[in-house]
C-alpha cells in the first residue's frame, strides 16, 4: 500500500484543490527535505545504511545501486565497514533519490512503472537507458529534465 500525503496541487483551473501526494523515496529514507539541513547531511556524509535502504526500495541489490551512483565494489566494502559515504558518494546518491522521486511523481506513485521507465531507453536521452546517466550530476539533470518535459506536456 502506497502511503499518501495531502497537499495543494494547482489545478488546470487555476483553483486549487486538495489531492494526494504519494510519499517519495526521500522521506521513505528519511532524507532532510531540502536546503542547508540538506546540504550539511551530504557534506557530513549519508548512513550507509541509507543506501542498503534505497537500493531495497527500487529492488535492486546493493552492489547494483552502488555501480549506479559510481561507487566501486572495494569502496562500498570500505564504506560498510565505516557507516558512512563521503560528501561526493552521498551527493551523487541524493541524485540519485531525486530522479526517482521525479519518475515516481510522473508515474503518480506507481513503483513498478518509474523502475521500468528508468530501466527503458528513452529516445529524449539520445536513446540512453535514464539508470545509467546516473553517475554523474549532469547526467541525472538531464532526466529530471526529461521527466518535468514529459510531465508537462513540452515536445521533445
Amino acid at each position: 500500500m502506497q502511503n499518501k500525503i495531502a497537499s495543494f496541487i494547482p489545478s488546470k483551473s487555476g483553483i486549487r484543490e486538495l489531492k494526494p501526494r504519494t510519499r517519495c523515496l526521500k522521506d521513505i529514507v528519511k532524507l532532510p527535505p531540502c536546503g542547508l539541513t540538506l546540504r550539511q547531511a551530504i557534506l557530513k556524509g549519508f548512513a550507509y545504511q541509507v543506501a542498503v535502504d534505497i537500493a531495497k526500495y527500487v529492488r535492486l541489490d546493493i552492489k547494483s545501486f552502488a555501480e549506479i551512483v559510481a561507487i566501486k565494489p572495494a569502496t562500498l566494502n570500505r564504506r560498510a565497514k565505516d557507516g558512512v559515504f563521503t560528501s561526493q558518494e552521498s551527493d551523487r546518491i541524493y541524485n540519485f533519490v531525486e530522479v526517482f522521486d521525479a519518475a515516481l511523481a510522473l508515474f503518480e506513485g506507481r513503483q513498478d512503472e518509474a523502475i521500468n521507465w528508468l530501466n527503458t531507453p528513452a529516445r529524449g536521452l539520445g536513446n540512453e537507458i535514464p539508470m545509467g546517466l546516473l553517475n554523474i550530476s549532469t547526467g541525472a539533470s538531464a532526466v529530471i529534465t526529461l521527466l518535468r518535459h514529459i510531465d508537462t506536456g513540452v515536445l521533445i
